[in-house]
C-alpha cells in the first residue's frame, strides 16, 4: 500500500508537474510573442529611423549640390563681372591716355603754328638795309607791300588775312 499511495502521490505529483510544465510552457510561449513583438516594433522603428536618417540624408545631399551649383553660378558671375570692370577699366584709361595724346597733338600745333607765325614775323621785319633803301617794306615771302599796325608790327595784307579779319603775327591780335 505504501507503494500505491507512492505511485498515487507520484502520479498526482507528475500531472501537477505536468500542470505546471504546460503553464511554464504556456507562460514562455506568451513571453516569447511578446519578445517578438517587441522585436518587431524595435525592427520598425529602427527602419522608420533609417528611411527618416536616409530622406534627410537625401535632402541635404541635394541642399549641398544646390549649393555648390549656386556657389559655382556666383562665381562665374563674379568672374565675368570682375573682367567685365577690367576690361571696362582697360578701355577707359586707353580712352583717357588718347584724350591727352590728343590734346598734347594740339598743344604741339598750336606751339609749332605760333613758332611758323614768329618765324615769319622776324621774316617781315624790315632790315636796315631795306629800310634804308626803301620808304615802304615788302612781304619777304609774296613781296607785296606791308604795313603797320596798331601793336607797332608788319604785316602782309595778302599773307595774315584770316575770314576777313587782320590778324598780327606775333602778338596774335585781331584788328
Amino acid at each position: 500500500m505504501a507503494e500505491i499511495i507512492k505511485n498515487i502521490l507520484s502520479r498526482e505529483e507528475k500531472l501537477k508537474l505536468d500542470e505546471e510544465k504546460k503553464r511554464h510552457e504556456e507562460e514562455m510561449r506568451k513571453l516569447e510573442e511578446e519578445m517578438e513583438k517587441a522585436n518587431k516594433k524595435r525592427r520598425q522603428a529602427i527602419a522608420s529611423r533609417q528611411e527618416k536618417y536616409d530622406k534627410a540624408n537625401l535632402d541635404f545631399q541635394r541642399r549641398q549640390m544646390e549649393r555648390e551649383q549656386r556657389d559655382q553660378e556666383l562665381s562665374k558671375q563674379r568672374d565675368h563681372e570682375r573682367k567685365h570692370t577690367e576690361e571696362e577699366l582697360k578701355r577707359r584709361e586707353m580712352e583717357s591716355y588718347e584724350q591727352r595724346l590728343k590734346a598734347a597733338e594740339e598743344k604741339m600745333q598750336q606751339l609749332q603754328t605760333r613758332k611758323l607765325r614768329e618765324d615769319d614775323h622776324q621774316n617781315l621785319l624790315p632790315t636796315k638795309a631795306h629800310i634804308e633803301n626803301t620808304n615802304q617794306m615788302e612781304c619777304p615771302i609774296c613781296s607785296s607791300p606791308c604795313k603797320l599796325l596798331f601793336c607797332q608790327h608788319y604785316f602782309c595784307t595778302s599773307c595774315h588775312i584770316n575770314n576777313g579779319k587782320i590778324t598780327c603775327p606775333v602778338c596774335e591780335k585781331e584788328y
